[in-house]
């Protein structure tokens, strides 16, 4: 790890992107907050998640596209100067009347953030050699885990005065930092977008992503895999109360502190595959990500036959955290690793959308079935899911079958 954290640029873009999340993690915990504060309604406030959701099922893949025909720093410039100018309107509300601004400042950043992880994780193969890609994803998610975990602390705190104006200066401060970063950046060679040898509509560019996809068996195989987990996370999103209320007997503190802690195991996790993803190798951490998370799961949702003590699931929450971080970190440096260059944002746009969609898609499940079966009984099928996403990821996803030029099996 010590020689990638000479490396300038790479610290740099790791500094931007934990400065950002950290902002990011102000509003996304502040602002639903202050919906429910002004409204007293859990069904207007869900509504805010679902505004900022949208626009991952429906844009990332379009995002991706227009990522490999743009210059990826500039994008990474351009869009927090943005975000910081649009949370703007949200120092005018100060009631339910203007609940439309919300959802106008939430949809317009959950835009423009479509457009940074592509760019982010297109732009990092040029900054690292590619033996430390799988240290450098790692670190880029334990910022990720650790902007979460700050941010999320600062943004209930800030609200303690009952006004959302704290938040968004500090949110604003946190983009403006984080472009300031990005402008002493340089990314040489691979922010530039590549030029392709005849025009190519974006729509043809988005169907080529496709075929890339389908053609390519360990890349199908890591979206069937992200596919599979996602839809856990979406069952796990809205089970997860219920488990807690239901089969721990806790309420709103547990939940919180269960929520929080998680955090802190992403963290943990990101930092370790910083000092072993090198050596584990993407397609392995890939499935033992998905075996560890859908094994402590399985323990998790069966724990209360045994005991509801909360230490116990605390410890098992934080622990979660580690072999997802290796399942997410090792999904993105093996498609770093097999992309080429000119389609790498359109492979992570259309990757967000089949997290965003997936997700949803559980989420939509847990609650047609919540009150049909028993929570357990879907909760197990949630961690069944991550055990089909290792062995899919086992079947398929190979680092030694091809590099970026090589022949690519189809997937099947």
């Amino acid at each position: 790890m010590p020689a990638i954290l000479r490396r300038r640029n790479f610290v740099l873009l790791w500094l931007a992107g934990l400065i950002s999340e950290t902002g990011d993690w102000l509003l996304i915990t502040g602002m639903p907050i202050y919906v429910y504060y002004l409204t007293g309604s859990p069904l207007i406030t869900s509504t805010v998640f679902i505004v900022e959701m949208v626009p991952v099922v429906l844009l990332s893949s379009f995002a991706g596209v227009m990522i490999d025909r743009w210059n990826r720093g500039r994008v990474l410039l351009i869009i927090p100067l943005a975000q910081a100018v649009l949370l703007g309107p949200l120092l005018f509300v100060h009631s339910s009347a203007e609940l439309w601004v919300v959802y106008l400042v939430a949809a317009a950043q959950a835009v423009l953030g479509q457009f940074v992880e592509p760019a982010r994780t297109a732009v990092l193969p040029a900054l690292v050699e590619p033996d430390q890609l799988g240290t450098a994803n790692g670190l880029m998610g334990a910022s990720s885990n650790l902007g979460r975990l700050v941010g999320s602390s600062l943004g209930g705190l800030a609200l303690v005065g009952g006004s959302l104006d704290t938040i968004v200066i500090a949110d604003a401060a946190t983009f403006l930092l984080a472009g300031g970063l990005i402008a002493v950046t340089r990314f040489g060679t691979g922010s530039a977008p590549v030029e392709p040898s005849r025009p190519v509509s974006v729509v043809r560019a988005w169907r080529d992503g496709l075929s890339l996809i389908v053609g390519h068996r360990g890349i199908c195989g890591t979206f069937v895999s992200m596919a599979l987990s996602s839809m856990a996370q979406g069952l796990f999103l809205v089970l997860f109360i219920v488990f807690v209320d239901r089969r721990l007997h806790g309420g709103s503190a547990e939940m919180g502190l269960l929520r929080g802690i998680q955090a802190i195991g992403g963290l943990a996790g990101g930092l370790l595959v910083g000092l072993v993803g090198g050596r584990l190798g993407a397609d392995r951490a890939i499935t033992f990500g998905a075996l560890g998370v859908g094994a402590l799961s399985l323990a998790v949702w069966n724990g209360p036959y045994a005991t509801t003590a909360i230490a116990l699931y605390v410890g098992l929450f934080i622990a979660i955290g580690v072999p997802g971080m290796f399942h997410t970190a090792g999904t993105m440096t093996y498609l770093q690793l097999q992309t080429p260059p000119d389609s790498m944002g359109r492979v992570v746009g259309a990757l967000l959308s089949v997290y965003g969609g997936f997700q949803v898609l559980g989420m939509l499940a847990a609650g047609v079935l919540a009150d049909r079966l028993s929570v357990t009984v879907i909760l197990e099928f949630q961690a069944g899911l991550y055990l089909l996403a290792a062995l899919v990821a086992r079947l398929t996803v190979r680092l030694g079958d091809q590099g970026r030029g090589g022949t690519r099996p189809r997937c099947s």
